[in-house]
This record gives C-alpha cells, sequence and structure tokens, in this order.
C-alpha cells in the first residue's frame, strides 16, 4: 500500500519510516486521522495505537506530560490560589500555548487584573465568573440579620446583594453550624472548601469598593427598596369628636404640609429656591423675597387665576397694533386687544 498524507500509520507513529517495516512486516492504517494543512494537530503528543479524532483532540489539548504526571503547559492545570482565575488571556493575535504559560507565569500578570480576567471566553463578553461572598460580608449580611429593625430588603440594598441570595446565606449558616454540632465536617470536607473558596474570585459588595471584584460582584437589584414610612401601617384611628388638622395629617405621614408643598409649587421654575429651609445663601434668600413680591394684582375669571405683573412694553409680550405672521396660512395677525 503506497504511503499517504492523509493516513497515520501505526508504524510511522512508533517512529519507523514509511520505508522501514515493523515486527510483523505490515503497516496498520488508522483512520479518521487527518494530518495536512488544513488541520490544527501539528505536533505529535504521543499518538501510539489507535485514536478516534476526539481523543486526539483531547491528547493535545492536555499538551505535554511532565515527570510527575502533571500537564506542566496546560493553562488549566494548577488550580489559582488567590482568587484570580487562570483564565486564557485577550489577545489581539494568535499566541501559541507555550506563550500562555510564560504570560501567566509572570509574577506582574496576576496584578493585572481588569474585566477580561473574570471572562472564561474571551471572545464573549456576557459570560463572566460569578462571585463568592467574602468572609468579611458574610459576617455583616449575618450580624444584620439579627438586628429586628432590618428588613430583607433594606440588607439586600445596604449590600448590593439580592434578597434571594442574602436568605440562601442565612440558611447555609445555619446549616453549617449544625454540621459542626453533628461533627459532620471531616478535614478533607474542610479542605475541599477551602480550595474551592481559593480558586473563586470573592467580592465585599457595597461593603467596601477598594477593588474591581467589589465593583463587579455587586448585583443589580430588581425591585426597589420600598421606605420606612411605607412598611408600616398608615391607618389612624380617633374619635369622631376629635380634630386633626393639616398639622397633623403631615406629622402623622411624616410629610411637609399643604402649605410648604404650594409655596414649593409657587417657586418651582426658580432654580434652586424651592423652599426656604436648607438655603443658607443670603443672596439666594433675598432673590426668592424679590420673587415672592413680584406679583401686585390677582385677576380671577371663571375657573382660572391670572397674575398680573408690572412690565413694559416691548420687554415682555407682544406690542399691541404689530404684525405677525400666520404659519399655517401665510397670513398676517394684528392684535387689537388683551384677551383676558
Amino acid at each position: 500500500m503506497p504511503f499517504s498524507t492523509r493516513n497515520i500509520l501505526v508504524s510511522t507513529a512508533r517512529g519507523l519510516s514509511p520505508g522501514q517495516s515493523s515486527t510483523s512486516g505490515s503497516y496498520t492504517q488508522v483512520r479518521g486521522v487527518r494530518i495536512g494543512p488544513g488541520s490544527y494537530l501539528n505536533r505529535d503528543y504521543g499518538l501510539v495505537g489507535r485514536h478516534t479524532l476526539p481523543r486526539s483532540h483531547m491528547i493535545q489539548w492536555f499538551g505535554e506530560k511532565g515527570l510527575n504526571g502533571d500537564f506542566y503547559k496546560n493553562p488549566y492545570c494548577y488550580a489559582p490560589s488567590d482568587h484570580i482565575p487562570n483564565y486564557i488571556p485577550h489577545t489581539s493575535s494568535k499566541i501559541s500555548r507555550d506563550d500562555i504559560v510564560k504570560k501567566m507565569a509572570d509574577p506582574n500578570y496576576r496584578k493585572n487584573v481588569n474585566e477580561n480576567t473574570y471572562k472564561p471566553f474571551p471572545l464573549n463578553p456576557y459570560t463572566k465568573t460569578s462571585f463568592l461572598l467574602s468572609e468579611e460580608l458574610r459576617e455583616a449580611i449575618l450580624q444584620s440579620c439579627r438586628d429586628p429593625k432590618m428588613s430583607l430588603w433594606q440588607i439586600s440594598a445596604r449590600y448590593g446583594i439580592r434578597k434571594e441570595r442574602v436568605a440562601a446565606t442565612v440558611k447555609l449558616a445555619k446549616i453549617e453550624n449544625q454540621w459542626e454540632n453533628e461533627g459532620k465536617i471531616t478535614p478533607d470536607l474542610a479542605r475541599y472548601a477551602h480550595r474551592m473558596y481559593m480558586m473563586m474570585p470573592i467580592t465585599n459588595g457595597r461593603l467596601s469598593q477598594n477593588t474591581l471584584a467589589d465593583k463587579l460582584g455587586e448585583e443589580p437589584l430588581e425591585e426597589i427598596v420600598p421606605p420606612k414610612t411605607a412598611q408600616r401601617n398608615n391607618i389612624q384611628i380617633m374619635h369622631e369628636t376629635a380634630k386633626f388638622s393639616p398639622e397633623d395629617a403631615a406629622s402623622f405621614f411624616h410629610a411637609p404640609e399643604a402649605a410648604e408643598l404650594m409655596d414649593r409649587q409657587l417657586y418651582s421654575d426658580m432654580p434652586k429656591a424651592v423652599s426656604f429651609q436648607g438655603v443658607k445663601d443670603k443672596e439666594l434668600v433675598k432673590k426668592i423675597k424679590q420673587w415672592k413680591g413680584r406679583y401686585t394684582d390677582v385677576v380671577f375669571k371663571g375657573n382660572n387665576i391670572w397674575t398680573a405683573i408690572p412690565a413694559k412694553v416691548g420687554k415682555v409680550g407682544y406690542r399691541y397694533g404689530a404684525s405677525r405672521d400666520h404659519r399655517k396660512k401665510h397670513r398676517k395677525h394684528k392684535d387689537e386687544r388683551l384677551n383676558i
């Protein structure tokens, strides 16, 4: 049988050339494995015997094996121990396995942490690694849950963690304490849990925003946290002859009085002048007083209230007798009197 570059012979895999013969004196053809310019199996990692194409891919993915049996050139061979995953770095050019190993062996590589560090697939920006809760954040959540005044919504908003995860943290803490009392936590289980904790990235949420992981680990809250006034009963039981003034209503609902709200609406068109409360600048207070005293006359007509202010012709409104273009019909329009 003539030698073909499309087939791998067992004698060739064992180190024999096509012109030599093995002990049996015959060649055994291995089908399904391609060698050529279009194949990425460009190196021989011990392809001896019959191998299917997926198994050949697996052997090449593992790479070369060291003396102790470790695939030392595989980026995923050694598990991380500093909460930074060993993902393949994202580069614009094609890099080989040796380049990846050299780049990850650099001590400064672990310090240059960015958003791509926590993406398992460099070309997929939507898949990201989940973050574990740090021990400080976990203890803070458990401490807040012991406070009877703190609700689940408030704890979720304070630390930037979804309320389902807050409830799961409390439940797992109870199970952990129960296992410790029953002696179910063996040394192997504790070692495994510690190893997994060191492999995964951790976050402190809103407890501290010191690192990039703290900012990326903050979870988006799906629900709006209700205020404290909306979490209590807003029904006042009183006698039918009791007096209940607007001031009492404002005090009960923890809201400003009606007169103050009207003043706010009156001065809402003035910048930074909502009310006199919180206004410390004397010049701003003076402007507010001038704005309040500018009204000189009030005209009542039906359901409308018109406020008249002193103004000069030419500075406000239109002068009587001045013609203006009608944009729709292209006609001249002239006002003869003031329509109030």
